[in-house]
């Protein structure tokens, strides 16, 4: 039997406001509790709310203490491993689109020329081929010989560093 949506919203009813949150609250606590013994991690929870005159930290206020120094003598830079920010991510991301934008259009360079090299060698003979055949091929060789000063340069501008 599938459970319903819960509408999420205030609950009206005091009563029954505290009532879910004492059976949230306990299975928050069992998953956090979950957390730390299947994966081996430290967790800890603060919780205040209305109806309790204080904030309950589990799973024990000695322990929560001794995480929070823990990650306080964290170095920042350790602390925030592998964290981004949104703007450095879509740097990321519209880099690694544009280079393989930029290796699909090689690849797709390289099927028109083998293409075309094949119909050529199909016909067989280039001097009775079209006209139209033999622009083709100028256009194409023109492309291939752009890329490949386009590669030299980017070898050229690639510079081996020697750290060791």
């Amino acid at each position: 039997m599938a459970r319903s949506a819960v509408k999420l919203g205030l609950i009206a009813d005091k009563t029954a406001r505290k009532t879910t949150f004492r059976k949230r609250k306990a299975g928050l606590l069992k998953k956090l509790n979950e957390l730390q013994i299947l994966c081996a991690v430290d967790v800890c929870a603060f919780i205040s709310s209305n109806f309790d005159s204080k904030p309950e930290i589990w799973p024990s206020v000695r322990d929560a203490r001794g995480m929070i120094d823990r990650l306080k003598n964290t170095p920042t830079m350790k602390r925030n491993t592998g964290e981004i920010d949104q703007e450095t991510y879509l740097k990321r991301r519209v880099k690694k689109l544009e280079e393989d934008l930029k290796r699909q259009k090689m690849k797709n360079q390289r099927l028109r020329m083998l293409s075309l090299v094949n119909k050529c060698l199909a016909e067989s003979d280039l001097e009775n081929s079209s006209s139209n055949r033999a622009e083709e091929m100028k256009v194409l060789l023109d492309d291939v010989i752009l890329i490949i000063k386009e590669i030299e340069k980017t070898a050229s501008s690639c510079s081996v560093r020697s750290d060791f």
